[in-house]
């Protein structure tokens, strides 16, 4: 297990053949803070065009994930298995997936959104904001998820087999070509 912490820097302009674009963690805990950012990064081959977390953690407090790119899943981050991410008083925004999530996506993980913005994202597929397969979403205190498309469904939010919870947030002024303009839920 490794650990990585981004203090008041930036993570930008990176490019991986394959996942991961700026950060590739594999049991690892990665920390974002102090107006740090991962930005403009591309995953030509595959997920996490900003990040990709397998079997660990993403923490990102008071910093930005923006204008990553990925061939696949999770424009600006994508978590596999066993992960947990919390964004706090930051945002994820303007990131693209040629699949599903462009801002986030997830399979067998949980994300806790607190004071945050996920918006202006865009997914060739579904889940403009954020996808989640089998995994528990909490957007809650102020958090919002908005002015994000989806070619498919769920402008805002894809869940399938998954947990959404919604606690004094906002969920707006998102779009999807087929279902669920903000939420789309099987």
């Amino acid at each position: 297990d490794c650990s990585m912490s981004v203090d008041n820097s930036s993570v930008s302009h990176n490019e991986a053949w394959d996942e991961g674009g700026g950060v590739y963690a594999y049991k690892s805990a990665v920390v974002l803070s102090g107006s740090s950012s991962i930005s403009h990064n591309t995953a030509h081959g595959d997920d996490g065009g900003g990040v990709r977390v397998r079997e660990g953690s993403l923490t990102v407090s008071n910093s930005a994930i923006l204008g990553n790119w990925a061939a696949n899943d999770g424009g600006g981050v994508y978590l596999y298995l066993d992960c947990s991410m919390s964004v706090d008083n930051s945002s994820v925004s303007h990131n693209e997936a040629l699949d599903d999530g462009g801002g986030v996506s997830m399979h067998a993980s949980n994300i806790t959104i607190v004071g945050s913005a996920i918006d202006d994202n865009v997914a060739a597929r579904s889940g403009g904001g954020l996808c989640a397969m089998s995994s528990a979403v909490e957007l809650r205190d102020g958090a919002s998820v908005s002015g994000n498309t989806a070619t498919k469904n769920g402008g805002g939010v894809f869940v399938q087999e998954s947990t959404l919870t919604v606690l004094n947030s906002a969920v707006q002024g998102n779009s999807a070509d087929e279902s669920g303009g903000a939420v789309y839920a099987v």
